[in-house]
C-alpha cells in the first residue's frame, strides 16, 4: 500500500474547514487564563473551603467516602476549585507527574514543579512558604508509603494553602495529627515543622510538590503590606453577636445541648471561659454557653463582675470597671462579687452582710472586713476565717497580713494501656500541693457511653491518681468515657472541694497509633481494630462508625495466613466410665470470647464437674504417665486438675481466655461424682482458632466468615505483641 498524499485542492471544504476550527481550538486551549482572585484567603476561609469542597467532591463522585482514594479526591478538589477544568485520573504516585512538565495548569495556574531530586520535602515546603505570606494551591506527590497499598499506588493530597507558617490541608483518610484524629476531608492545621514531622518520614517516599500559583494573588500580595491573619482562637473578652438571626445561648458548649435564651444582633456579651470553639457567658440572668463564629470580638472583660442569686440560680450579671461601682449597685439579697483580674484600689473596702467574694474559683461568704484585692488574691491585715477554714486557699503572711488565693487546680490526662490483650483507658488526676494537704482526697467521676455513672476514690501519691477502667470489649472501644477529677478535704463540718474538667476519651482514639513501621504494636493495634469492627457489623453495634475507620483503607481487612489459624491437636483415645457425655462445643462470641460446653441429660443425684487442662498441664501429665508405665487416664483426673467448671443452665462456659491464647490447644474432660464413686468422660481437645478455622473453610458467609478472620488476625497479632508461642504458655 502507498502513502497518500492530499492538498488543499484534493481535500473538501468542509474537511479542510474543520481543520482550521480544531486548530482554532487547540491554540486557545493551551493560552494561559488568570484565575480570578476577589480577596487574600484568611484561615477560616480556608478552612471553610477544604470543608464545602470535601463536600462537593463526595456528592460528584457519587461515594459516601473516599476512604483513602487520594488522587480521586485531590483531582476532584483541583477541578472544583477551578485550578484544573478537567478532572485527571491516575493514582497517588502519578499526580506529580501528571504536571510537573506543564507550564500552566488548564485552569490557567502557573505551575511550579519541586522534585524529590532536588529539594527535600522539609526543604521543598519551606522554600514555597518562604515565596508569600500567603501561598495557595499545593500539590503531594509521594512515590510509595510503607503499607502495602502505598507501595503500588503511592499518596497525594492538597495543601489548600500556607498562611504565615500554617499549613492547611485535607485528606483522603482519616489521620491523627499532633496527638488528635481527624475523620477524611477534615480541615487538618499544622505549623511548617508540625507538617514535615508528620509526612517527612520514612513512611512516606517523597516524589515532589507542585505549586499552582494565582498569578493574580501574587501580584496583589506582592503590591500591599499583607500581614496575614494569625490563627483565630477565641480568647475571654467582650464580644457582640454579629449574626443577623442572633446567636442562641446553649446550656453546654455543644449544639446537642439545650437552648437557653436568644441572644439577638448586635448585643454585648462577655466571655470568660474557653472551652474549644465555645465561650461561657452570662445573658438575661442565664449562665451558658455560645459558638465563637457568630461573635465578634471588641475588647478585654471588665475586671469585676458582680451576680445576684436567689434560691442558688443566677438571677442577673452584670460587669463593672471597679469594685466600688459593683459594690454601690448592691441593694438586697445574695450579691457575689466576681474579680477577673488585679484592681487597683485606693483604700480597703468592706464587704456588707450578704454579698460573697469570689476570689479566682471560689466563693466564700464575708460577713465583714477590711480587705483589699490584688489580682485574684485577697490580702488582709488580719485572719480571715471564712478563708482560713478552706484547705485548698494557700495562706501566707504578705507585708504583715495575710493573704488567700485560689490557684489550686485538678487536671485530668487520659491514655489507653493495652494489657494481655485488653484494650483499657486510663485517666491520671493531678494537682500540685494536693498531697501536702492534710486529709485531702480525690474521686474520680465516670459518665460511661450507656450514661451510667460511677464515683472511684483514688489513691493520691506524689500529687497524682490513677484510675483504670475495666476492659473494654472490641465492639466497644468506639464507645467514650468521660471523667472529672474532684479534689476534697473536710475542715469543720464543712466539706471543700475543687473539680477539673472532663475530659472524654475513647479507646479508638487514645490508643497509640502509628501505621507507618513494621512494629509489632502497629500490627496488635490493627487487630484490635479490625477485630472491633468486625463485631461491631456482626451485633449491628455502631455499625455507622467502625473502629477501624481511623486505619489506611490497605489495613481495613485482616489479612490472615494459614500458619495464624491454627488448629487444636486430637485428644486422646481413654476409657470412659461416666454416663453423662459432653455433646456439643460452641464458640461464644459476645463481649469477650467463651468456649461453651454442652453435656448429655444429666442423673438427679450427679454432680458434675468440666475438668480443664492447658496443653503444657497435659503435657506434663502425659510424661509422667509414659514414665511410670501407667494408662493416661490415671492422671487426667480432679486430683490433677488446677481448673475445673461448674454446670450452670445445662453447660460448661470457659472463658479465661487472653487473645493471644485463642490458638492455644486446652484439653477438657467431665468429671461424674454419683453416690462416692467418680467417673469420667473421653476428652475433648478444643480451641478458639480450631471453630474459627473451621467456619473458614466452610463457606459460611452471614458476617461469621469476616468476623472469625478478624479473630484470627487478632489473635496472631497479641502472640507477636506478647511473645507467646502457641501450647507453651
Amino acid at each position: 500500500m502507498t502513502d497518500r498524499v492530499y492538498n488543499n485542492y484534493s481535500v473538501p471544504f468542509y474537511r479542510r474547514l474543520l481543520c482550521m476550527l480544531l486548530s482554532l481550538v487547540f491554540l486557545i486551549s493551551i493560552i494561559p487564563t488568570v484565575g480570578a482572585v476577589s480577596e487574600i484567603p484568611t484561615p477560616d476561609g480556608i478552612k471553610t473551603q477544604i470543608t464545602t469542597t470535601y463536600a462537593k467532591a463526595l456528592k460528584e463522585s457519587g461515594r459516601s467516602a473516599f476512604e483513602g482514594y487520594c488522587a480521586d479526591y485531590v483531582n476532584r478538589q483541583l477541578k472544583l476549585l477551578g485550578v484544573n477544568t478537567r478532572y485527571v485520573g491516575g493514582n497517588g504516585n502519578d499526580e506529580y507527574d501528571n504536571y510537573k512538565n506543564l507550564k500552566y495548569s488548564s485552569g490557567g495556574y502557573k505551575v511550579h514543579a519541586y522534585s524529590a531530586s532536588k529539594y527535600t520535602l522539609t526543604k521543598a515546603i519551606k522554600y514555597i512558604a518562604s515565596q508569600y505570606p500567603c501561598v495557595t494551591n499545593v500539590l503531594a506527590g509521594f512515590e510509595k508509603t510503607s503499607t502495602v497499598a502505598g507501595q503500588k499506588y503511592g499518596h497525594t493530597h492538597l495543601i489548600h494553602a500556607i498562611i504565615d507558617g500554617y499549613v492547611y490541608f485535607t485528606e483522603s483518610m482519616s489521620v491523627r495529627l499532633n496527638g488528635v484524629s481527624y475523620p477524611e476531608g477534615s480541615a487538618l492545621v499544622a505549623t511548617v515543622d508540625q507538617y514535615c514531622a508528620k509526612y517527612d518520614t520514612s513512611y512516606f517516599q517523597f516524589e515532589g510538590f507542585i505549586w499552582f500559583e494565582d498569578e493574580e494573588l501574587t501580584s496583589v500580595l506582592e503590591g500591599t503590606d499583607y500581614v496575614p491573619p494569625a490563627p483565630v482562637v477565641m480568647t475571654p473578652g467582650t464580644y457582640y453577636v454579629h449574626e443577623s438571626a442572633g446567636l442562641w445561648l446553649r446550656e453546654g458548649p455543644s449544639t446537642s445541648t439545650s437552648k437557653l435564651d436568644l441572644i439577638a444582633y448586635n448585643n454585648e456579651v462577655h466571655i470568660t471561659e474557653i472551652d474549644g470553639d465555645w465561650g461561657r457567658t452570662y445573658y438575661n440572668g442565664k449562665a451558658g454557653w455560645v459558638f465563637h463564629e457568630y461573635v465578634t470580638y471588641k475588647d478585654v472583660l471588665p475586671p469585676v463582675f458582680a451576680e445576684t442569686v436567689a434560691d442558688g440560680e443566677v438571677t442577673s450579671t452584670y460587669f463593672y470597671a471597679t469594685i466600688a461601682d459593683a459594690l454601690a449597685a448592691y441593694k438586697s439579697g445574695e450579691y457575689v462579687i466576681n474579680l477577673i483580674e488585679s484592681v487597683a484600689l485606693a483604700k480597703d473596702i468592706t464587704l456588707t452582710d450578704g454579698i460573697t467574694l469570689d476570689v479566682g474559683e471560689f466563693s466564700v461568704d464575708m460577713s465583714k472586713g477590711s480587705v483589699v484585692f490584688d489580682g485574684g488574691k485577697v490580702v488582709s491585715a488580719t485572719s480571715i476565717s471564712a478563708f482560713d477554714s478552706d484547705p485548698f486557699v494557700s495562706c501566707s503572711t504578705a507585708e504583715g497580713g495575710y493573704c488567700y488565693t485560689s490557684d489550686f487546680l485538678v487536671s485530668v490526662s487520659t491514655d489507653a494501656p493495652l494489657e494481655n490483650g485488653d484494650v483499657r483507658l486510663r485517666f491520671t488526676a493531678s494537682a500540685k500541693g494536693l498531697s501536702s494537704i492534710s486529709g485531702a482526697k480525690l474521686d474520680f467521676i465516670v459518665t460511661y457511653a450507656d450514661g451510667s455513672t460511677d464515683t472511684v476514690t483514688a489513691t493520691v501519691k506524689s500529687d497524682s491518681a490513677t484510675f483504670t477502667t475495666d476492659a473494654i470489649s472490641a465492639k466497644k472501644i468506639t464507645d467514650a468515657v468521660s471523667v472529672k477529677a474532684r479534689a476534697y478535704a473536710k475542715s469543720g463540718s464543712k466539706t471543700y472541694e475543687r473539680f477539673s474538667d472532663s475530659i472524654s476519651c475513647s479507646p479508638k482514639d487514645c490508643i497509640d497509633k502509628a501505621y507507618g513501621s513494621a512494629d509489632k504494636l502497629d500490627r496488635y493495634i490493627e487487630g484490635v481494630l479490625n477485630y472491633g469492627s468486625a463485631l461491631q457489623k456482626y451485633f449491628g453495634y455502631k455499625s455507622g462508625s467502625l473502629s477501624n475507620s481511623i486505619l489506611p483503607e490497605s489495613k481495613r481487612k485482616p489479612s490472615i495466613s494459614e500458619y495464624d489459624v491454627i488448629r487444636a491437636e486430637r485428644a486422646p483415645n481413654l476409657i470412659v466410665t461416666s454416663t453423662v457425655h459432653v455433646n456439643s462445643v460452641q464458640l461464644v462470641i459476645d463481649d469477650s470470647v467463651s468456649l461453651r460446653f454442652g453435656v448429655s441429660e444429666k442423673p438427679k443425684k450427679a454432680d458434675l464437674k468440666l475438668l480443664v487442662w492447658t496443653h503444657s498441664e497435659y503435657e506434663a501429665l502425659a510424661k509422667k504417665a509414659k514414665s511410670a508405665g501407667k494408662p493416661l487416664s490415671d492422671y487426667l483426673v480432679a486430683d490433677n486438675c488446677k481448673k475445673s467448671l461448674t454446670l450452670t443452665d445445662g453447660s460448661f462456659t470457659f472463658d479465661d481466655i487472653s487473645p493471644e491464647k485463642y490458638a492455644d490447644t486446652y484439653y477438657f474432660r467431665l468429671c461424674q461424682t454419683e453416690s462416692g464413686n467418680t467417673t469420667y468422660d473421653y476428652v475433648v481437645a478444643y480451641s478458639v482458632s480450631e471453630y474459627c478455622a473451621a467456619k473458614l473453610n466452610d463457606g459460611v458467609s452471614e458476617g461469621i466468615d469476616e468476623l472469625c478472620l478478624a479473630i484470627a488476625d487478632y489473635s496472631a497479632a497479641a502472640r507477636e505483641y506478647f511473645g507467646y508461642t502457641v501450647n507453651k504458655g
